[in-house]
């Protein structure tokens, strides 16, 4: 009987391990920056950090009047993710503040070369609250929300 359980034991130290060797080979796969083109023309850089750090920087940032954003994400399957992210908007005339607001990635990578996804696609959606509320649990109705696709590539070094 001792000699199932320690096979199940180690069966399971595998099991977890080999999940975990995979998890980090798709991080790294994904790692990296990539331009996106929204199915508005408008454009982003989306950057995954290994660990789980993504930032954004878009060219509608001075047109609508928003900061660039921060925030996290993880893998949900083998080249899929989900990510949230940060940013405070403000009124474009006045310079005044409108409030924080999350975003919400539905991401998917595809075209792995060389251990590195090269082609991303996907969708995000967000809302933005009003100033004092916390996107990450509002308390407020949304000042506004909006949702969109895309679709990019890697920047790569050349």
């Amino acid at each position: 009987m001792k000699q199932l359980q320690l096979c199940l034991c180690l069966l399971l130290g595998v099991t977890l391990a080999a999940s975990a060797f995979a998890d980090e080979k798709s991080e790294t796969a994904i790692a990296g920056s990539y331009f996106i083109t929204q199915d508005d023309k408008f454009q982003r850089v989306l950057t995954f950090e290994p660990g789980g750090a993504i930032s954004q920087v878009s060219d509608q940032q001075t047109l609508l009047g928003f900061s660039s954003g921060q925030g996290s994400w993880k893998l949900t399957g083998p080249g899929t993710v989900k990510a949230s992210v940060i940013d405070f908007s403000y009124d474009l005339k006045t310079g005044k503040r409108v409030g924080p607001g999350i975003i919400n990635y539905e991401v998917k990578f595809t075209d792995e070369r060389s251990g590195k996804y090269q082609s991303i696609s996907g969708s995000f959606s967000g809302s933005v609250y009003p100033v004092g509320d916390n996107p990450l649990k509002p308390s407020k109705q949304p000042v506004y929300s909006f949702a969109i696709g895309f679709k990019g590539g890697r920047i790569g070094a050349e």
